[in-house]
């Protein structure tokens, strides 16, 4: 390199003193003040779209609890698994039927994901975000991805616990949990083909190398 680069200086924000008397701390009563008399709605937004239930919580100021500032949803969605389907949904199309379920692996096999995965720098936000994509890899690739974004295993266990314990059930019990609790929509890995597919291939190994088993629940 044989250039000398001219770097501009940075510039940041004025730090500003909130002294008493100054204009910015008399802005900042005014916003205060503007924000204790009213009283919000805050709907949960997911995919986009705001999720009202009509059960609230309410959102109070920290050093006056008896001042409600808002109210909100969460909460009440959370402690509700029907409403919790339907916000899972919103996030990213629930499978309706194990048809899906398999055109989504099939779709996702045709992508060269396995080179793809390669270029993401590994971490478990990347983890979690291409699980659909890892789970319909080959065995052996799956493992490799989970290990590189998951070298404590801990998340590994968890996801492959899970497809263990479905992999106990009967094949339409299995294919009905999945659907109904999100699983088939995370893993589409569980529509492969094979006995065991590839996905169960995968979890087996690694609980196995692991020393854990899951126990399956009494019917």
């Amino acid at each position: 390199m044989n250039s000398i680069p001219q770097v501009p200086l940075p510039r940041n924000e004025p730090v500003l003193g909130y002294a008493p008397g100054s204009p910015e701390c008399a802005e900042l009563k005014a916003a205060l003040s503007v924000m204790s008399s009213e009283e919000i709605e805050i709907p949960l937004v997911i995919g986009g779209r705001e999720v009202r239930t009509g059960d609230t919580d309410v959102q109070v100021m920290p050093h006056d609890h008896g001042h409600v500032l808002g109210v909100s949803k969460w909460r009440r969605v959370c402690g509700h698994p029907e409403r919790l389907r339907g916000v899972v949904g919103i996030c990213g199309g629930m499978p309706s039927d194990w048809d899906e379920v398999e055109s989504e692996l099939e779709r996702l096999k045709g992508e060269g994901i396995s080179q793809r995965l390669e270029q993401v720098p590994a971490s478990r936000l990347a983890l979690f975000v291409a699980l659909p994509a890892i789970s319909s890899l080959p065995t052996r690739d799956m493992l490799r991805h989970l290990a590189r974004n998951d070298p404590s295993g801990y998340w590994t266990a968890c996801v492959l616990g899970t497809v263990a314990y479905l992999q106990s059930r009967p094949a339409a019990e299995r294919r009905d949990l999945a659907l109904r609790n999100g699983v088939a929509r995370l893993l589409p890995g569980m529509a492969g083909k094979g006995a065991p597919n590839a996905l169960a291939s995968a979890s087996s190994q690694f609980l196995a190398s692991r020393g854990l088993k899951v126990k399956p629940e009494g019917r």
